[in-house]
């Protein structure tokens, strides 16, 4: 009986040949059969975390793979890449063929040479609305200090190249973890956001978030209000420039970082407006339960994992609820549930290898629930903050989100905006655009990764109408 061995060789985005190379970003696939076992073999991108203790983990659990290992050594030399991976003596050594769309070469597996062509994976990698070099606006790498935590952080400026005051906003990641280019599901979404804005003329800055590239600070041990204060701490470092108008700074924040961008403003009155893309009005308990209920609906989830996950969310937030400290929940959780989560995931056939991923994906799990972060997100209610909010505000959702319900999340938002007083708020739902406002039909997590758009024109439209309108 032939084995199917399932191998990852990871690159770090930040790797020389692979990055500089554009036409080799994304991510590969290919097989290789003899007589015994047959190999699929993956290649991929990730954002280098510097937070050493998560950063296996983080990698692991984004591209679902039974065994994987970073590259060791990424090199390109006259147009052939080279990926090794010595202590697991694997490797690939292969160039580009004609069409661009197919890599051929050599993988090596424990001493083994293999023929193999690879090519581009189920995830495009064609993103046509990522800028290009060079930029027609300044880029600048800035740092600033959260003081009050005493966590630096590390970002990127951008600022229309004219001589002027300009406005500008920062840019909030949502529930996870970002560099500030805002690479999820193998999209940019700060880059062409940023590049949109600042074409427009507004400057913007995207940093990396705690315990990504060169931020320091952990993500996991960290709540939405420590994430405020990092923020803020971006505030101040903008109000310092001289080509920005400390009157006209404003927040983008998307789906999490709505919430966080709602608590800075609401602290920090000399914010000049706050943009929520995707974000709750409602706590993020029952948009959790939601989700569930919509994963399933869409096909993301067959009927025995949202059975599982109904079951495993609700036994979670209960405890969390309750305050039961972080041990006594994680032993809970993995006592009564390990066997239930590889139960619904596994498949007839499943070899050591995928069993062990399994394993580890539940590990993973049980890191992103059990943490003061997640924990802060179950208990909060975002209507405390967005009550207290003064200046203009401009809430945008998706008709086929399918992670914040719009129509719940924008109803309970202009709600606690009108009791709050606020007199100055748009809340608008765009037709047919998903969580990160992709046009889209289902709105599920695998059509969102094979769109080569990563942004609605539309709604970058709206998001710079708006501000530029409100900081005349």
């Amino acid at each position: 009986m032939r084995n199917t061995i399932i191998l990852i060789l990871f690159v770090a985005i930040s790797s020389v040949g692979f990055s500089q190379n554009t036409m080799y970003n994304g991510n590969w696939k290919g097989e290789i059969k003899t007589k015994d076992t047959s190999f699929v073999v993956k290649i991929g991108t990730y954002s280098k975390f510097a937070d050493s203790e998560h950063k296996k983990t983080i990698v692991g659990a984004m591209i679902y793979s039974p065994e994987f290992c970073a590259a060791e050594e990424t090199s390109f030399n006259d147009s052939i890449l080279l990926l090794k991976a010595a202590k697991k003596d694997i490797s690939f050594k292969g160039s580009l063929t004609a069409d661009k769309n197919k890599m051929s070469g050599d993988f090596t597996y424990r001493g083994k040479v293999y023929k193999i062509d690879l090519r581009r994976g189920e995830k495009s990698a064609f993103r046509p609305q990522e800028p290009k070099k060079p930029y027609p606006y300044i880029t600048e790498d800035v740092t600033f200090i959260n003081k009050k935590d005493s966590v630096k952080l590390a970002g990127t400026l951008t600022i229309p190249k004219k001589e002027g005051s300009y406005p500008a906003v920062i840019l909030i990641s949502g529930s996870e973890p970002t560099p500030r280019d805002g690479e999820s599901n193998f999209h940019k979404w700060h880059l062409v956001l940023a590049d949109y804005l600042t074409k427009k003329g507004i400057a913007v800055l995207c940093y990396d978030s705690r315990g990504v590239n060169e931020s320091k600070g952990n993500f996991y041990t960290s709540t939405s209000e420590d994430f405020a204060q990092d923020v803020i701490a971006g505030f101040n470092l903008l109000c310092e420039r001289k080509e920005i108008d400390k009157n006209r700074i404003g927040l983008i924040g998307h789906s999490g970082g709505g919430l966080v961008a709602s608590i800075a403003a609401s602290v920090n009155p000399k914010i000049g407006f706050v943009v929520l893309l995707a974000s709750m009005g409602i706590s993020g308990k029952d948009d959790f339960m939601m989700q569930t209920d919509m994963k399933l609906k869409v096909g993301d989830f067959t009927r025995e994992k949202h059975a599982f996950f109904t079951e495993f969310y609700n036994k979670c937030f209960s405890m969390i609820e309750k305050n039961y400290d972080s041990k006594t929940i994680r032993d809970t959780l993995k006592n009564n549930y390990k066997d239930k989560f590889i139960s619904c995931h596994k498949s007839a056939g499943i070899s050591n290898n995928e069993m062990s991923m399994l394993e580890f994906g539940f590990t993973y799990l049980l890191m992103r629930m059990v943490n003061p972060n997640f924990c802060y997100y179950v208990k909060c209610d975002p209507a405390v903050y967005l009550k207290k909010l003064n200046c203009p505000v401009l809430s945008l959702n998706g008709s086929n989100d399918i992670s914040v319900s719009a129509e719940i999340n924008q109803n309970a938002i202009r709600k606690a905006l009108t009791k709050g007083g606020n007199k100055d708020f748009t809340v608008l739902e765009l037709e047919g655009l998903n969580h990160t406002f992709q046009e889209c039909k289902t709105g599920s997590l695998k059509e969102s990764l094979e769109l080569e758009q990563t942004i609605s024109p539309k709604a970058m439209s709206v998001i710079a109408e708006w501000i530029l309108k409100h900081t005349k």
